[in-house]
């Protein structure tokens, strides 16, 4: 009776230790296993993952579209500072996930993508007039942004899909 009893505990734990192995990436997600600090160079797509939770780390990164709302003052041409509401879309590109683990870590985005973004509107509003930023010049205006943040963040495995001026006071 004894000896059942051992074997029913031997059997939780085992169970629970496989549970505690295991991990589910999802869809719109990639992973990554760090090894005793160090990455292992594959990374895993959607479905299971097993790995040793006592030498073994899973990171998992959202690679779905994100949408980043930010209210900015943006100077002007004359020098004027004008509220803005823009909208960044991006996502990573799966691919490029480990690198841009190790290059920016889990931070990424207030690293490298959020601080482009508010330098890249900032510098491109300087190059209109008040009236064009809230008129004549939208359009124009989103396309600048894209591009110069695609050009800076794009070489890192970021993916601009979409910059979006909403409010202009």
């Amino acid at each position: 009776k004894n000896t059942n009893m051992k074997n029913k505990h031997v059997v939780t734990y085992f169970l629970a230790l496989c549970v505690a192995s295991c991990t589910v990436v999802r869809p719109g997600e990639v992973a990554m296993k760090q090894r005793l600090g160090k990455l292992v160079d594959k990374t895993f797509k959607g479905g299971p993952v097993v790995y040793n939770p006592f030498i073994t780390k899973v990171i998992k990164m959202n690679t779905r579209t994100i949408e980043k709302f930010n209210v900015l003052p943006l100077p002007t041409k004359e020098g004027l500072s004008v509220n803005a509401e823009i909208t960044l879309l991006y996502h990573i590109e799966p691919t490029r996930a480990q690198s841009i683990y190790t290059q920016f870590g889990r931070n990424y985005e207030e690293i490298i993508v959020l601080s482009n973004f508010r330098a890249t509107a900032r510098e491109i509003s300087a190059r209109y007039t008040a009236k064009e930023l809230y008129a004549t010049e939208r359009l124009k205006i989103e396309k600048a942004i894209f591009d110069e943040l695609t050009n800076h963040i794009g070489q890192h495995g970021f993916v601009v899909d979409a910059v979006l001026l909403k409010d202009i006071d």
